[in-house]
């Protein structure tokens, strides 16, 4: 399963592909979708339902399965990208909280003075 991130990056991946084939009116009008609507799929702010995403692949001219092949594709990468911050976010506050530890304890042990 995927975030509600990893579908808007990767649906802001596709709209930017879909629009390179045709214009936003040219796809709003072949797909029978708004203009508004594409802009906000661009953006990430909508999200539209499969029979949507359909129509403007279908609108573009790709091959529909090719396309939709790619689009997981790109599912699996976005994923993967928030995966690997996520982990390296935890490396770092692993390391930030073993120097914490280690300050602390070297504050709490008695300075010996001869």
């Amino acid at each position: 399963m995927f975030s509600a991130n990893v579908h808007q990056e990767a649906l802001k991946r596709l709209m930017k592909r879909l629009r390179a084939e045709k214009t936003q009116s040219k796809l709003s009008f072949l797909s029978d979708v708004s203009r508004e609507y594409l802009r906000c799929l661009e953006k990430g702010t909508k999200k539209p339902s499969f029979m949507n995403i359909i129509n403007i692949i279908e609108a573009s001219g790709l091959d529909l399965k090719e396309t939709l092949c790619d689009f997981v594709d790109m599912l699996n990468e976005e994923n993967q990208k928030i995966q690997n911050s996520a982990a390296m976010k935890y490396i770092l506050d692993a390391k930030n909280i073993g120097k914490k530890a280690s300050r602390k304890s070297e504050r709490k042990s008695p300075s010996k003075k001869i």
